[in-house]
C-alpha cells in the first residue's frame, strides 16, 4: 500500500499530529482517572481536614487516639449505644461494611467507630460482638471535645435522633460527612468511589 505522501513535510506533520494526538489523550486520561474528584452523594472535604489530638479508650479500657486512625479508613459517628441515636449509627455502618462484601480488601480495611461519653458496659459488649471491625469508645467531655466540635457535634453525641456519619482517610484526615439521611448502599458506593482514587488526590497541605 503506497503512502499516502512523499512529500517530506507532509509526513513529518502526519508524525507530529500522531505524537501530539497521543500525549493528549494521555494527559486527559490521566487527569480523568487521578486528577478528577469523585462526584459522591455524601459531602466532600478536598483537601481533607486534618483533626486534631484526642485521647479515649475502648470498651476494654485500651487506648483509643489519632493514631489509630492512621492506617485505616475511619467511619465515626457520635451517640451512646444505650440510645436510639447510638443503635442506630452502628445499624448503619455495619450495613455499609456489608455491602462493601465485594471488595474484601477495602472492607479489612475499614473500622466503625462510635464515640461517646459514655456505654453501658453489657450493651456494649453486645454490640463489639456483631463484628470485629466496630469499636465503641468514650473519653470524658473534654477529650470527647476535642475530637467532637471541629466537626459541629456536640460532644455527648445527643441532638437528632439520626446520626451523622464521618469518613476519616488514612491518615487521620476528614474526609467525607454522610448526612443521616443518605441511605448505606450509596454510602458504601461513595466509600469505594473515595478509596479507589490515590490518597494524594485528597493530600492535606502540611507545614515543613
Amino acid at each position: 500500500m503506497p503512502f499516502p505522501s512523499r512529500n517530506p513535510r507532509v509526513r513529518w506533520l502526519l508524525i507530529l499530529v500522531a505524537v501530539g494526538l497521543f500525549i493528549l489523550s494521555y494527559y486527559w486520561g490521566n487527569r480523568y482517572q487521578y486528577g478528577r474528584l469523585p462526584d459522591i452523594e455524601g459531602v466532600l472535604i478536598a483537601p481533607a481536614m486534618p483533626l486534631p489530638g484526642f485521647a479515649l479508650e475502648d470498651t476494654e479500657g485500651r487506648a483509643f487516639t489519632a493514631r489509630h486512625l492512621n492506617d485505616r479508613w475511619t467511619l465515626l459517628a457520635f451517640g451512646e449505644i444505650a440510645s436510639a441515636r447510638g443503635q442506630l449509627a452502628v445499624t448503619r455502618m455495619l450495613a455499609v461494611a456489608n455491602r462493601l462484601a465485594d471488595r474484601p480488601r477495602l472492607r479489612e480495611s475499614l473500622q466503625l467507630v462510635l464515640a461517646a461519653p459514655v456505654h453501658a458496659p453489657n450493651t456494649a459488649r453486645d454490640f463489639t460482638r456483631l463484628s470485629p471491625i466496630l469499636r465503641l469508645v468514650v473519653g470524658d467531655p473534654d477529650e470527647l471535645a476535642r475530637l467532637a466540635t471541629p466537626l459541629g457535634e456536640a460532644p455527648d453525641g445527643r441532638g437528632e435522633t439520626q446520626a451523622a456519619l464521618y469518613l476519616i482517610a488514612p491518615g487521620g484526615d476528614l474526609l467525607a460527612l454522610f448526612a443521616a439521611s443518605q441511605p448505606p448502599e450509596t454510602l458504601a458506593a461513595d466509600l469505594a468511589a473515595l478509596a479507589s482514587r490515590p490518597p494524594e488526590l485528597f493530600a492535606v497541605p502540611r507545614d515543613e
